[in-house]
């Protein structure tokens, strides 16, 4: 499973010419409640790029960035300085669609090598939201409104700019 989020920060890594490494992959059972309380800034505003992935296996993808991370991400992208306040027009959502599409598909990918299925993925959806309420769309997606879900979470991080990328894989 490491392996996996290795290729993922590799290759958005190249895309996004910075150097990204991935924290050891956790594989768990969460409620919301839990799923919530690992962030301390739930009601902050936070970028999801969202992808279904369906197969014989349906899975809820989910990259989320942090503010920062996301103003620093665009200005590599867009090749101009972007603000926190930047309006989220169509390029910018393309830029992050495929940031989405390129770390989504590469794990997606590598996944279904190892387990020798095929995996097809939606077009990315955007999200910009309080994270709350970003988690709360997939949660409710996998019907884990009262239940328990599983979950595969890493972090792909950049030391040098205390940058994050938070990974989340939810399986149906």
């Amino acid at each position: 499973m490491n392996d996996a989020f290795r290729t993922v920060a590799q290759k958005v890594s190249e895309f996004l010419d910075m150097t990204l490494v991935p924290e050891p992959v956790a594989i768990r059972t969460l409620t919301l409640d839990m799923l919530w309380e690992q962030h301390e800034q739930i009601e902050a505003e936070y970028t999801g790029v969202y992808l279904l992935a369906k197969s014989p296996v349906t899975a809820h993808c989910l990259l989320v960035l942090n503010p920062a991370t996301t103003t620093y991400v665009l200005t590599q992208l867009l090749g101009a300085q972007a603000s926190e306040e930047r309006t989220f027009d169509e390029t910018t959502l393309s830029a992050l669609g495929e940031l989405g599409n390129i770390a989504m598909t590469t794990l997606l990918n590598t996944l279904a090598e190892h387990i020798g299925i095929a995996m097809y993925p939606t077009p990315p959806v955007i999200m910009v939201d309080m994270l709350g309420a970003i988690l709360n769309v997939i949660a409710v997606s996998v019907g884990a409104v009262e239940t328990s879900f599983p979950v595969l979470q890493t972090t792909l991080v950049e030391q040098q700019r205390a940058l994050a990328i938070q990974v989340w894989v939810f399986p149906e």
